[in-house]
């Protein structure tokens, strides 16, 4: 209870908060966006590694992860909130240069666009956010609906 502002107990309120974040979203940007879109841009690391290929994930899902970390694009002065922010927009430039490099749907050339527009509106009113309730739970809804579409996928290959 005095680490929770909702009164909940969950995994992320009994670790810092900025160190459970930093952890779990280094691991998620590892596996579900950098990882797969380095899969996407050098395919001949997947006839090299065929265990690669299980990260060839959709853009869209990609996409879906970057858009949970929106909720994490602040300017205060923390270093676990610095860390998530430059990783975003890593992220986002990776992926553009993925746009660039390969063949894409007009789909996700404008869900990229998108996401874009919105980590600008995000930053630009990174003040709606109150420090202390970190939008942990709309976060991880997000990662877990990537996941869904991730797992999905890959069981759908799996059945070919």
């Amino acid at each position: 209870m005095q680490k929770n502002l909702q009164h909940e107990t969950n995994l992320h309120n009994l670790v810092d908060s900025n160190l459970f974040s930093s952890i779990i979203y280094s691991t998620v940007y590892t596996l579900l966006v950098y990882l797969p879109l380095i899969v996407k841009l050098y395919p001949s690391l997947v006839r090299r590694y065929a265990l690669l290929g299980y990260w060839d994930i959709d853009p869209h899902a990609i996409l879906v992860v970057l858009f949970s970390s929106l909720f994490q694009i602040y300017f205060y002065d923390d270093f676990g909130v610095k860390v998530d922010m430059v990783s975003h927009l890593m992220a986002l430039a990776l992926f553009g240069y993925f746009l660039v490099r390969q063949k894409s749907s007009v789909w996700v050339k404008l869900h990229y666009l998108f996401i874009l527009l919105a980590t600008v509106i995000s930053m630009a009113s990174y003040r709606i956010y109150r420090f202390s309730n970190m939008q942990y739970e709309i976060r991880e809804m997000f990662v877990v609906l990537a996941s869904l579409l991730i797992f999905m996928a890959l069981i759908k290959k799996e059945k070919r």
